[in-house]
């Protein structure tokens, strides 16, 4: 398998979001879940920790994840079922102008995702 990973980052904290590329199911673990601390500045240190942890054997990668994990059905995302990361980063990050119907970035509360 060659399911994907993400860290997700935003102003409530960070977190994992993985892809099931054969379901195209998404699945999220806030940091809280994980067995590590993912408290550097950046959002690519935060990920260089969590590639680390993978390496060393002390976190599952996205596979073990989806496979070994007994929850991870609590932790799926229903509503980014079928999407891809850019389509979830469009329905996270842009908003629709109700008066013009344009559709702008967001100027807060955003999201990131730093693949994995």
């Amino acid at each position: 398998m060659t399911n994907k990973m993400y860290l997700q980052s935003d102003n409530g904290g960070n977190g994992i979001l993985i892809q099931d590329t054969e379901t195209n199911r998404w699945y999220y673990w806030s940091e809280y879940h994980l067995p590590i601390d993912l408290d550097s500045e950046t959002d690519e240190e935060n990920a260089e920790i969590i590639r680390a942890a993978i390496e060393s054997g002390d976190m599952y990668d996205a596979d073990d994840f989806i496979i070994e994990t007994d929850d991870a059905e609590e932790h799926e995302i229903e509503e980014y079922a079928g999407m891809n990361i850019e389509e979830i980063d469009r329905k996270e990050n842009y908003v629709k102008d109700i008066y013009s119907g344009d559709v702008h970035p967001k100027n807060c509360d955003t999201t990131n995702w730093t693949a994995i």
